[in-house]
């Protein structure tokens, strides 16, 4: 209630849908090597570390969003820009709004946080744990159909980075192998698969991922570009498809 009281302002849903297309940019390793087919786009919505790594290079996002009360999230927002319009859930943490306020800061709620009433009267939305994900639902609520989505690679880089520059606060997951494809045998020494180090947060979030993607937001159309495990889970899933339909 603290941070609703900050600013009148509220992310409202969009009846009408939008024609053209928005690049969600989260902040995987593979946007070092993806965002220059960023720069194309009109609409941009990025999330966590990607907003100050676009500015960076010369390419400022039409929209930021975050969900995440804990204070050292707040450093992703730390050099605001006039022509960003930031989307934040009402639970983020008090720092982040007030260093926001003063530019066009828009509010939303979410439906699933117990601790963070919201007044009776405002429209909540789904939460789904990562703000990767939830900002699939915020470009539904914009008006958005056709995504396009860099840097959710749900895996490390192969030397290990995690991301694609420096992600404030801890990362507490322990590590973890996964493969996607054939498992090769020694009867069927397959090549078609790939194995990704990762952890056992980011294959929850690939999970989610297709879970929202194949049985909830059916009207919407992602492509997932880079590369990481959630790419390749998709490809996977596409070849199935394939061999299915043969």
């Amino acid at each position: 209630k603290e941070n609703l009281g900050k600013t009148t302002q509220r992310l409202q849903i969009e009846a009408a849908p939008k024609t053209q297309p928005l690049a969600v940019v989260c902040f995987g390793p593979s946007l070092q090597k993806s965002w220059e087919y960023i720069v194309p786009y009109t609409d941009v919505l990025t999330c966590s570390g990607a907003h100050d790594f676009l500015i960076g290079k010369g390419k400022v996002p039409t929209y930021h969003a975050d969900c995440d009360p804990r204070e050292h999230k707040s450093a992703f927002t730390s050099h605001p820009h006039k022509d960003v319009q930031y989307l934040l859930a009402s639970c983020v943490h008090p720092k982040t709004i007030n260093q926001l306020k003063d530019y066009n800061l828009r509010l939303w709620n979410l439906e699933t946080v117990e601790d963070y009433p919201y007044p009776e009267g405002e429209w909540a939305m789904p939460g789904v744990g990562c703000i990767g994900i939830q900002s699939l639902l915020i470009g539904r609520a914009l008006g958005y159909y056709n995504m396009d989505i860099f840097g959710m690679d749900c895996s490390y880089a192969p030397d290990g980075t995690t991301h694609a520059g420096e992600h404030n606060g801890p990362f507490r997951e322990e590590e973890m192998w996964v493969m996607v494809g054939t498992p090769p045998t020694q009867d069927n020494p397959s090549k078609d698969y790939k194995i990704f180090r990762t952890s056992l947060e980011f294959v929850i979030y690939a999970k989610w991922f297709m879970h929202w993607a194949n049985n909830v937001m059916t009207d919407c159309q992602f492509q997932v570009l880079g590369s990481g495990l959630l790419p390749a889970m998709l490809e996977w899933e596409s070849k199935k498809e394939l061999t299915h339909a043969t």
